[in-house]
């Protein structure tokens, strides 16, 4: 999903559990009204995930919610296999919680 695409963005930096460090692209798209009605919002955690996911809900709010839900709990699952988030490069360590939804949202 490129960056014009997403409304809303966080790049955080990630070491994986052999030590590796990428960055992260935590990405939520905008709304889209399906032919059923129903809104979908694309998501896509760049540098963990190839793939974006499509995230439905009701209404556009509860589509885009539902969505930024979705990346903190993915981002919680990847720190429970032993990933490392960073604000930045070296900077201060970053969780899901700093997403907005701890797993009590979830």
């Amino acid at each position: 999903m490129p960056s014009h695409t997403a409304p809303i963005e966080r790049i955080w930096c990630a070491i994986a559990p052999d030590g590796a460090e990428c960055e992260v692209t935590l990405q939520v798209g905008m709304p889209v009204e399906e032919p059923d009605g129903n809104w979908s919002v694309l998501v896509h955690l760049g540098g963990l995930e190839e793939r974006p996911f499509k995230i439905f809900g009701t209404d556009s709010w509860q589509a885009a919610a539902l969505g930024m839900r979705f990346v903190a709990k993915r981002i919680e699952d990847f720190s429970e296999l032993g990933w490392k988030f960073f604000w930045r490069q070296g900077g201060a360590a970053a969780t899901p919680e700093h997403l907005g939804f701890g797993a009590q949202w979830i």
